[in-house]
């Protein structure tokens, strides 16, 4: 389990920079400068993913995993950036069934999953955003 964080998305944060597929690069929150980075972004959706008649909650955060990738138009740098975020992915899934979760102050993380394979987004001339959904629950 990751060290306990204030925010969730912190949180998110600090247990992505766990992922060993990582390259170097900047990690943010919101924000993607123009060289070869990582950003989590939430995203809008009901905060409230299950009530309880006794009134309990479980609570989600959508957000995507984003990145800027370099981007020529080869076909062998346009697989590596998928392949990015296919071992991405799968080391998400990993983690779960391995109950490895984002350590949330006053939380408990249920699950963290992929909603959405990753993606290209967006490209300029020499970079491309790609992102992949996910959904962390907790209560």
């Amino acid at each position: 389990m990751s060290a306990l964080s204030d925010s969730i998305i912190g949180a998110l944060r600090t247990y992505f920079l766990e992922c060993p597929y990582l390259k170097d690069g900047k990690f943010s929150v919101d924000f993607l400068p123009d060289d070869p980075s990582y950003s989590l972004d939430p995203l809008p959706s009901d905060p409230v993913y299950r009530q309880y008649v006794d009134g309990g909650k479980i609570y989600q955060l959508e957000y995507t995993f984003t990145s800027k990738a370099a981007y020529d138009g080869d076909a062998r740098t346009m697989i590596d950036n998928s392949f990015f975020y296919q071992q991405l992915s799968e080391w998400v899934e990993q983690q779960e069934e391995m109950d490895n979760l984002p350590g949330l102050e006053g939380y408990t993380a249920i699950s963290n999953t992929v909603i959405s394979s990753g993606y290209l987004f967006d490209a300029d001339s020499d970079l491309a955003k790609y992102q992949v959904q996910l959904r962390l629950l907790y209560e």
